[in-house]
């Protein structure tokens, strides 16, 4: 048996620097050129519009916030929205201001799950739980985008974290704290702060005897009391002040499908094991071994090294738990529903961390072996998966038959990782090499979700041109008379125009006809409009007749716009009325 306390080399100083190491790239990874994509209008638009609406509109739109320019209410959620105004009122309206909360939420949502893991157990879990969360590609892509879930996930871990300390503890003022936390994860995202709540409180449960200790059931109390108080409050004031507005708001908060706004649960990340598989291949067998960590009992190592003990402690394994089925449940539900990952992504993280933590600290004879099938399993159990997505006829993961290297790569890199996962953790090469060689596996695993996180942004997000700025820039003095509720314009990426323009917007969609376009040249109020060249009829562009009839009444500014991108815009745009020179002119 190895000893694990006489191995040569400290786990807690070597997860220290890979922690801060990741922490450090994780913040250059989500910081570089963090406004050069356009938003995306689906997903950012919503909730940068919201701020433009908070910014012009003031307490109206609070009570009501619309999807639209200084609409009617639309029930979208006010939380995050405040939260961007306040940058859309200092920076202006442009992309990085509003993409910068969800870069901070990011590391501080690693941060946080490094302290909440450390807590359970010991430095060397929460450290490495801490740099993968920093690192893996499907959180670093998510904090460059103006969307909610990032900060729900800042929220959430706060709220449990500050909720295990007042359990444990007896600190009655970090209940409320906890209570606060999520109660404005209410806030932002409605009921899908329940996935944050639901394994504290279940941690709770699971050590009902701890109800009889200290101040537990008033720290229960002032915690959901907080909770309804913080998360109510808008409610109640949009109650007493526009009550037309609660319906919608009720709606959305609780999740109705049919309340109009899919925006507001927002699905740039999807849940479906497909994607996971896709995103996360090389770091799933590590999960795996991280779920059977979480059988160990608890030892000396991890409690001197930071982990809580005595009869206080709530059931983390409970909380772990709890949350890697959420995970699941998600998984298994995205088929009928359109749900985002990335609230419970985090699981993915911890586990991770959790095996890694495995790596560096060996169990004993009985428990290294089931330890070692645990991470065989996992490993065929993801290598199985990637094969069936990769031989898929239609988008094949990893490019499929298409892509003979790409995805033989990927697949024989789950099987290198598994089974070299596997000697670590039977404890192969610890006599002589001490945890040296584990650490370095970790690092390894680190460095490529790194590696995969740049590729990723450099392949999917600072390619999404939709020339919105461009657009917006070379329109803006057309649309000037018009006022923010005016329909102005018809476009592809209306969210997105809307927001930079403050004007109201329809896409094409049913209405890409030459009537259509008719009944906007007797309205007056349409200023421009603009589609996607060689589209056929749709969302992004209307039909032939439509396109005829404006190329003969209006006046086209492509190539306008284009100079002003200094490249193919691929899309058309005309104006209802000639533009001065001044106004045409390309920028610089």
């Amino acid at each position: 048996m190895i000893d694990a306390a006489k191995l040569p080399d400290d786990p807690e100083a070597s997860g220290r620097v890979l922690f801060a190491l990741s922490l450090a790239a994780g913040a250059l990874l989500r910081l570089v050129l963090l406004g050069q994509p356009d938003l995306s209008g689906p997903d950012e638009g919503v909730w940068a519009l919201g701020a433009r609406n908070l910014v012009e509109g003031g307490i109206p739109q609070f009570f009501g916030l619309s999807a639209e320019p200084l609409g009617d209410p639309s029930g979208v959620p006010v939380f995050f929205p405040v939260v961007l105004s306040l940058m859309v009122r200092v920076f202006g309206p442009v992309e990085w201001a509003i993409r910068l909360p969800s870069v901070v939420a990011g590391l501080v949502g690693a941060f946080v799950l490094e302290r909440l893991v450390r807590r359970g157990y010991g430095q060397p879990a929460g450290h490495f739980a801490g740099a993968f969360a920093a690192l893996l590609p499907p959180l670093v892509s998510s904090s460059r985008a103006a969307t909610v879930e990032t900060t729900l996930v800042a929220l959430g871990l706060g709220g449990v974290i500050f909720g295990i300390r007042a359990f444990e503890e007896d600190r009655t003022a970090e209940a409320a704290l906890s209570g606060y936390l999520f109660g404005c994860g209410f806030l932002a995202k409605g009921d899908a702060v329940f996935l944050f709540l639901g394994p504290l409180l279940a941690a709770l449960l699971f050590r009902p005897r701890l109800f009889g200790l200290g101040k537990v059931v008033r720290s229960l109390v002032l915690l959901l009391g907080t909770f309804v108080l913080t998360g109510g409050s808008h409610l109640l004031l949009t109650a007493l002040f526009r009550p037309e507005a609660v319906g919608r708001q009720l709606a959305i908060a609780f999740g109705d499908p049919g309340s109009g706004l899919e925006a507001a649960h927002g699905t740039a990340f999807g849940a479906d094991l497909k994607t996971l598989v896709g995103a996360l291949f090389l770091f799933l067998p590590l999960a795996g071994l991280g779920a059977a960590y979480l059988l160990r009992p608890l030892g000396e190592n991890e409690v001197a090294s930071g982990a809580t003990d005595g009869p206080r402690r709530l059931d983390h394994g409970v909380l772990w738990g709890v949350y890697g089925v959420e995970l699941l449940v998600l998984v298994a539900a995205s088929g009928k529903l359109s749900l985002s990952s990335i609230p419970v992504l985090p699981a993915i993280a911890a586990f991770a961390g959790f095996g890694a933590a495995a790596l560096v600290t060996p169990a004993g004879d009985g428990r290294r072996k089931a330890e070692t099938t645990w991470t065989v399993v996992a490993g065929l159990v993801v290598l199985a998966a990637a094969g069936f997505f990769a031989s898929l006829p239609d988008q094949p993961l990893f490019g499929g038959r298409r892509a003979p290297l790409v995805s033989g790569s990927a697949l024989s890199g789950i099987a290198a990782t598994a089974a070299f996962g596997a000697l670590l953790a039977a404890g192969v090469g610890a006599r002589r090499f001490g945890r040296r060689l584990s650490t370095g596996f970790i690092a390894a695993l680190l460095v490529a979700a790194g590696i995969e996180s740049a590729g990723f942004i450099r392949r999917e997000l600072l390619t999404h041109r939709t020339f919105a700025r461009e657009i917006a820039d070379q329109i803006s003095p057309a649309v000037a008379k018009r006022t923010p509720r005016e329909l102005a314009f018809r476009s592809p990426e209306t969210p997105a125009l809307s927001f930079l323009l403050f004007r109201t917007g329809r896409a094409w969609n049913g209405d890409g006809t030459a009537a259509t376009v008719a009944a906007d040249f007797r309205e007056g109020t349409v200023a421009f409009w603009a589609f996607r060249d060689g589209m056929p009829r749709g969302p992004e562009a209307p039909d032939a007749a439509a396109r005829a009839l404006l190329e003969s009444r209006t006046r086209e500014v492509t190539a306008d716009v284009t100079a002003r991108a200094g490249r193919p815009v691929g899309v058309r745009v005309f104006v209802a009325e000639p533009l001065t020179p001044a106004a045409a002119a390309p920028g610089p």
